[in-house]
């Protein structure tokens, strides 16, 4: 690789934003923060200071010191891991004056909030769907099972009464032999 390729690389890399976990040092061990980046290895990116923002910053040099010595080796450097969208657990949900009439009506008929009456139906709903596609796959699979009931090839069938006797048995046999058969 080319030193220009290298160092485009380079910068790319140190621009992307890694979660960075800073964890006290107990002070009979020193003292300070310990700050580094779990994904790219917990114990190889790590940076040490006697506050946080010194801490930050050796990461920061220990990062750059890593990323130049993967690029020119050829070591491939996983990209920052998407972190899940949070939930509140609150939505906003339009619906027709008639469902929700009718949602209310039987909320009250069952003596609960509306609130538990609809997490109830969208679980109940969910639950449905998830066990819907487990049927199908089920049975994909036992559609897949029963063609190896299928023979591939046909057997012929012999009515052992019409074999001639001498493919059995060798005249040379004993009737000891002849018994066994």
């Amino acid at each position: 690789m080319s030193k220009d390729r290298n160092q485009k690389n380079l910068d790319y890399y140190l621009k992307l934003r890694y979660k960075v976990e800073i964890t006290p040092i107990p002070e009979e061990d020193g003292g300070g923060y310990d700050a580094s980046i779990p994904q790219l290895g917990r114990m190889a990116f790590r940076g040490y200071g006697k506050t946080v923002d010194e801490a930050l910053a050796h990461l920061k040099v220990v990062k750059r010191d890593l990323f130049e010595r993967y690029l020119k080796k050829g070591v491939e450097i996983p990209e920052p891991a998407i972190e899940e969208e949070k939930y509140s657990g609150r939505i906003l949900l339009r619906i027709p004056f008639y469902l929700h009439k009718e949602l209310a009506q039987l909320a009250k008929k069952e003596n609960i909030s509306l609130n538990q009456l609809l997490n109830h139906l969208i679980e109940r709903g969910l639950a449905s769907l998830k066990y819907q596609n487990q049927i199908v796959d089920v049975s994909k699979k036992i559609q897949n099972i029963s063609q190896w009931d299928k023979p591939k090839f046909e057997f012929a069938q012999f009515d052992i009464a019409k074999i001639p006797h001498h493919l059995f048995l060798s005249e040379e046999l004993n009737d000891y032999d002849k018994s066994v058969c």
